[in-house]
């Protein structure tokens, strides 16, 4: 059968959401330049240089937001109150894998159809402080202007799925493991995908020989990816490489598809045509 187009005159409430997404879209694109501008005047603080020398972890020059990123503040702190039970598990019952091997992603087992709530309560979980407090930090810098730039309920989907995603990968990769993995890590590198497709150009302080260096997110998040690509063909052990790799690719391609459903639901309201068989 052949597709007839016919063109129709949009409806006032039509032409209103096309004028009001491409306001949000103008009014996102004034922030982002403006905050492109702004960092370059930006100067680091001692305390920043003293926070890279004595944790070698980056900083945004300058990123603001337009609100409260509550939906990452949720995350942080579901994360912070699942390992406080951890510990209260470890002390009440003397075993400190108790809630990790309930909670934690073991693929062998969740291959058997056991236990697949675990793609969930995985993220949540982490094996010791150190582990929680990097991955949180990177949720903090990076989180914020994915969830103020996507909206709620695409970086609730972004994180929660990216996880997943993550997870997916890391079985594909070690089907028969019997070791339980946890960690908000691969979540969180489906944020960073996202914010280095949306922000390539925002700049990090990185400390490099002893001196604060401005290096842009593009450059920064694509050496870790590297990195992990790397480490991950290497096989080194311990860390589950592949569940980042995984995230970080789910993250990139949902924001470009938010991006693409955007610029086409704007095209679409703004021409007022339709397509009929």
């Amino acid at each position: 059968m052949r597709r007839v187009v016919r063109a129709t005159r949009p409806s006032a409430d039509a032409r209103d959401d096309a004028l009001d997404e491409r306001a949000a879209e103008l009014e996102h694109e004034v922030q982002y330049q403006h905050a492109i501008l702004t960092q370059e005047s930006v100067e680091a603080s001692e305390g920043a240089w003293l926070f890279q020398f004595l944790t070698d972890l980056p900083q945004e020059v300058y990123s603001p937001v337009g609100g409260r990123p509550w939906a990452t503040y949720g995350f942080i702190a579901a994360c912070v109150v699942v390992f406080v039970l951890q510990l209260i598990s470890a002390v009440q019952w003397t075993t400190a894998g108790m809630l990790i091997d309930q909670w934690g992603l073991v693929p062998s087992v969740l291959l058997r159809g056991v236990a697949p709530w675990t793609l969930i309560t995985s993220m949540f979980m982490h094996g010791d402080p150190y582990h929680l407090a990097g991955n949180m930090y990177f949720l903090w810098v990076f989180g914020d202007n994915v969830e103020d730039r996507l909206g709620r309920g695409w970086y609730l989907a972004l994180y929660l799925l990216g996880g997943m995603a993550a997870a997916g990968a890391h079985i594909v990769s070690d089907p028969r493991s019997t070791i339980p993995v946890v960690g908000a890590s691969g979540a969180i590198s489906a944020v960073m995908g996202a914010y280095v497709f949306l922000f390539p150009d925002r700049r990090l302080f990185v400390m490099i020989f002893y001196s604060l260096r401005r290096i842009r997110a593009i450059w920064y998040v694509g050496f870790w990816f590297v990195l992990q690509l790397v480490l991950a063909a290497a096989g080194a052990e311990g860390v589950a490489w592949w569940a980042h790799i995984g995230g970080f690719a789910f993250g990139a391609a949902t924001a470009a598809l938010y991006r693409h459903r955007l610029a086409t639901r704007i095209e679409a309201l703004e021409q007022g045509g339709g397509v009929t068989r």
